[in-house]
């Protein structure tokens, strides 16, 4: 955009041909990092041709000139069908050893051709920051000759410096980074919490983007073994990636629900299969799991790791206490907030399994006393914290036999679910939550008079 309004400004033919040669070749260097600078390139490149035309300036020669200057910024990438080629990369994307391929990663075709324009909507930020220092010189140039007086050029440098500095005063503190550091310990906090030669199944950017870089780049956990579930379905991951990933063993050339063979002779297999046949390691998913794969489900249970969670051969009875031993001290997403996964687990366990009554209290005590300890220990916590702590205490109410006062329960149900509903005004079921509230208040005041009688 700068070397835009430069060609704009200059004056002579010289100038404006050398601008142009390098706005050619920043234009071909930008297309080699973010396709959405396209939708700037297509509206700037018409525009140049057009002025140079204008002027009686394009030709042959000079369009020639333009035109190596605009493929020399795309040399970069010439890097990607080498290093495919070579394949000593321990992470890439794509093949692009075949024109097919390496047109599929240039056209972004996997994500979507231009669907990212939606995810980088800040970059048109920079056309309206480059029209408002145009109307503002165009203003101050009117106004000069208007009025024919020279300090109006010190007023235009004063309200740019006077805008700048207000931007700065006002963002600065929000937009200063330096001391945030939460990616870097999230991602190397889940990689200590780990037991030696585990498998990750990634998913998402955040903990795939920030494992890799610490595990490839920083040589983080060398023993853990990162693969990622969404590459996994595409049919170039494997060939590039598996010769990498020497602990795991594939059963064949691509991730499918459906396991089989397909017509380009194309090996697939589902998750359980990989599963079978990687038993002899602990495998992790982070953060979640397939949804279009539930063959798992056939002989494995997700049990909460952390922000992640384990895949658990269902044969394996869950044991609360044991689990939650193990667990308290693993490193969680933003710290304490992600130790409410495992209350969460048990207290759905105690919902949903069918197991015998004492079981069933005892889940539903374990999970109580989390949920407990975990609101208490911070002053300030997501909303719904408030609603589950107190579903838990009025289940733990409803328990035959509970050794918890019934009364400090009632109360503790009422205030939470009062504080729930204060904070959640949007909530679908306030209202019902309000009306149990009634009830719950009735319910305390007739067990307190029951206790004065």
């Amino acid at each position: 955009m700068a070397l835009t309004v430069r060609f704009e400004e200059a004056a002579a033919a010289k100038e404006r041909s050398k601008i142009a040669v390098i706005g050619a070749f920043s234009c071909g260097l930008s297309l080699c990092n973010q396709h959405t600078i396209v939708l700037y390139v297509l509206c700037i490149i018409p525009w140049i041709l057009f002025r140079l035309l204008k002027e009686k300036e394009l030709a042959v020669r000079s369009l020639l000139r333009l035109a190596l200057a605009f493929s020399a910024g795309l040399l970069p990438y010439v890097y990607l069908p080498v290093s495919s080629y070579l394949s000593r990369a321990r992470w890439t994307w794509g093949d692009q050893t075949t024109l097919r391929g390496f047109l599929t990663h240039f056209l972004r075709e996997e994500y979507g051709t231009f669907s990212l324009v939606e995810r980088f909507w800040m970059q048109s930020n920079a056309v309206v920051a480059v029209l408002a220092g145009l109307g503002l010189a165009t203003l101050v140039s009117e106004t000069h000759r208007v009025l024919n007086c020279h300090g109006t050029r010190y007023l235009e440098w004063l309200s740019a410096a006077l805008f700048v500095a207000y931007q700065i005063y006002s963002n600065y503190s929000i937009c200063d980074q330096r001391t945030n550091n939460v990616i870097d310990q999230f991602a190397r906090n889940l990689l200590d919490s780990m037991p030696r030669d585990a498998i990750i199944l990634l998913r998402g950017d955040l903990p795939g983007n920030s494992l890799r870089y610490l595990h490839y780049c920083e040589g983080l956990r060398p023993d853990v073994s990162l693969v990622d579930q969404e590459m996994m379905t595409y049919d170039w991951y494997l060939p590039k990636m598996a010769r990498h990933l020497p602990g795991v063993r594939f059963p064949g050339d691509r991730w499918s629900p459906v396991g089989g063979v397909l017509p380009s002779g194309v090996v697939t297999f589902s998750l359980y299969h990989f599963l079978e046949m990687n038993k002899q390691k602990e495998t992790f998913v982070c953060i979640g799991i397939h949804e279009g794969d539930p063959t798992w489900k056939r002989a494995y249970s997700l049990w909460p790791w952390g922000s992640c969670d384990k895949l658990v051969p269902s044969r394996i009875a869950f044991n609360p206490e044991e689990w939650i031993k193990r667990t308290r001290s693993i490193y969680n997403w933003t710290e304490e907030y992600g130790r409410m996964k495992t209350p969460f687990f048990i207290f759905n366990l105690a919902e949903t399994a069918t197991v015998p009554p004492d079981v069933k209290a005892q889940l539903y005590t374990h999970a109580y006393k989390l949920y407990k300890e975990i609101v208490y220990s911070q002053e300030e916590h997501p909303v719904n914290w408030h609603k589950n702590y107190a579903i838990a205490c009025e289940r733990m109410l409803r328990l035959p036999g509970t050794a918890t006062d019934p009364e400090v329960l009632l109360s503790e149900t009422i205030r939470h679910f009062r504080l729930y509903a204060q904070k959640a005004q949007t909530d679908p079921q306030r209202a019902d939550i309000i009306a149990a509230l009634k009830h719950l208040r009735q319910e305390l005041r007739n067990l307190r008079n029951k206790k004065t009688v």
